[in-house]
């Protein structure tokens, strides 16, 4: 098997397109390279397990008696993809000197007075209604005002390295990453519930209950954030919409949303649904729909980071808003892509040791306010293909 070939099949099992013959020759590939390469330990396990699940021809024949030879030509092509996972030649004696901690609970929620209330950072979340209390009951503060007759907005924040969770008026939950603003009312009143987000945020919105006329009322959930709308009645989906971003991507985990956006070059509103494990991103040239792996987009809120062909530009972004650095690169990044799950709980330095195992070299420069983490390229430069 030449070089072409090999390459043209790595490609087709990335699409989707490839056959099982195809697949299961490239997973072969794969395990004759773990059992005789160092792959990285984040990286290993998981290849190895989800591959072993899928390796094996449920009949036999001539092509389960030619795979292991083949798999043995294709290895050579593997090795491509190998180094993108963690091999190649990585100083792995230069170790970070500068560390810096894992983000932790941090916020602030601004009253309609302007009051700025700092939250503990001992406590997870809060839970919105005419009295602030934290998530195990100890309280936290009166919303000024007539309750009773009035709604006033309130806004929680992150900052960079910080995360919290609130719990709405009518029982939805909200978890708002780093660098995150979610703006909300007091009580949800007339026919929608509308929410305002700026950053990324999972939420888990209740179904309607019953009106005051005693009927089940619509009550539609809408998020609002950066150009679109999100409207559910009864879901769980997370959307990340940070203005520093050139997408905006809203996930679905549970249920059913539909999305509006506003059409910038035809001028008007256009609406799209979203199913299960579907995708929609939004961009400067209008909005395409995708078929995702979740954990990757939602693995935040569970404490992970979760890299599955993630660009060095993506996950070093979501580094840089965890773990409050600013990234510059030394040069042009490389065109590595990472793969695996660490934890958000680890420090800098731990993850950056981790990640160094593609090749790349990094240094912290840590100086008053402000704290860079600088990307140089190292040995290699890797492409995303064979």
């Amino acid at each position: 098997m030449n070089y072409n070939k090999a390459s043209e099949i790595y490609r087709k099992y990335k699409a989707g397109t490839a056959t099982p013959e195809e697949r299961a020759l490239l997973e072969q590939a794969y395990i004759l390279l773990a059992e005789t390469q160092e792959l990285p330990l984040f990286e290993k396990e998981q290849v190895k397990t989800a591959i072993w699940n899928r390796i094996a021809p449920k009949k036999p024949g001539w092509f389960s008696r030619w795979l292991p030879y083949a798999a043995a030509a294709l290895v050579f092509a593997v090795v491509g993809a190998y180094l993108l996972y963690g091999g190649g030649i990585t100083d792995r004696s230069a170790e970070i000197v500068n560390d810096i901690g894992p983000g932790s609970n941090r916020a602030t929620l601004m009253l309609a007075d302007g009051r700025m209330i700092p939250l503990r950072e001992d406590k997870s979340g809060i839970i919105m209604g005419d009295s602030l209390v934290y998530e195990d009951g100890s309280l936290l503060g009166v919303i000024p005002g007539d309750t009773e007759t009035s709604t006033v907005q309130l806004k929680l924040s992150t900052p960079r390295g910080g995360q919290y969770h609130v719990t709405l008026p009518d029982g939805t939950r909200v978890w708002l990453n780093s660098s995150s603003t979610l703006e909300y009312p007091n009580k949800f009143t007339g026919d929608e519930r509308a929410v305002l987000l700026d950053g990324e945020a999972y939420f888990s919105v209740t179904k309607p209950e019953n009106g005051k006329d005693g009927r089940k009322q619509e009550w539609p959930f809408r998020v609002l954030s950066n150009g679109q709308t999100v409207e559910v009645r009864g879901t769980e989906f997370n959307v990340s919409a940070y203005s520093d971003d050139p997408e905006t991507k809203t996930t679905l985990v549970v249920g059913t949303v539909q999305v509006s956006f506003q059409e910038r070059k035809k001028g008007f509103q256009e609406t799209t649904v979203l199913k299960p494990n579907q995708q929609s991103v939004l961009h400067k040239d209008g909005v395409y729909v995708k078929t995702v792996g979740v954990t990757q987009y939602i693995g935040w809120k569970d404490g992970l980071f979760v890299f599955n062909d993630t660009d060095i530009r993506t996950a070093l972004k979501q580094l840089g808003r965890w773990y409050d650095v600013d990234v510059e690169y030394d040069g042009n990044p490389p065109k590595t892509h990472f793969y695996g799950t660490i934890g958000r709980d680890e420090t800098l330095a731990t993850v950056l040791n981790i990640l160094k195992r593609s090749g790349l070299r990094f240094r912290i420069e840590r100086g008053g306010s402000v704290n860079k983490l600088i990307v140089q390229p190292g040995a290699i430069d890797h492409d995303d293909q064979l």
